[in-house]
């Protein structure tokens, strides 16, 4: 067992753990969409509510997040290190703006997105504290993806701490 990996290996690594932590908030956050406009109180809203509902929010989201990018044009904190091209992660740096996190707005929107779906259209009886729980571990991922994001290199800490406001 490796004991101490290399900085370009850990770097890789959060990386790649910010992508695949953003992909399963993707899934949570539609699959609740999905869900609650399937199995909630028809009575209490219309049936696909939730599902309109999580597409404008992504929508409003990811329109923000390109027009900040496109009018801040603040360089990845990779671009200031001259030492370290990023070639040995296998990815395409085809984004050179950081500010501000899509990852961590996007996480942050979809946890965020099916902690409060739940909250709203989930059943009336909900165990005391379900909801705050859901609340916490939307809270608890959009932080993993944020601290994965600065250690790969990708952005600065304001990057994701607006990233995740905004999402």
């Amino acid at each position: 067992r490796v004991l101490f990996r290399s900085t370009a290996s850990r770097v890789c690594a959060a990386g790649d753990r910010s992508n695949v932590l953003l992909m399963g908030s993707f899934a949570v956050g539609l699959g609740s969409a999905v869900a609650w406009s399937f199995l909630g109180d028809p009575a209490e809203h219309s049936q696909f509510e939730p599902a309109v509902g999580y597409v404008a929010g992504s929508l409003v989201n990811l329109g923000l997040m390109q027009v900040v990018k496109t009018h801040a044009q603040r360089p990845r904190p990779f671009t200031q290190n001259p030492t370290y091209t990023g070639a040995d992660c296998g990815t395409l740096r085809d984004d050179c703006w950081s500010f501000f996190s899509g990852h961590t707005s996007n996480t942050a929107f979809n946890l965020f997105y099916a902690a409060s779906a739940y909250d709203l259209y989930g059943p009336d009886t909900q165990k005391p504290g379900a909801a705050a729980l859901a609340y916490t571990l939307a809270g608890v991922g959009t932080i993993a993806v944020g601290s994965a994001r600065v250690a790969a290199g990708w952005h600065y800490w304001s990057d994701v701490a607006v990233g995740a406001l905004v999402g």
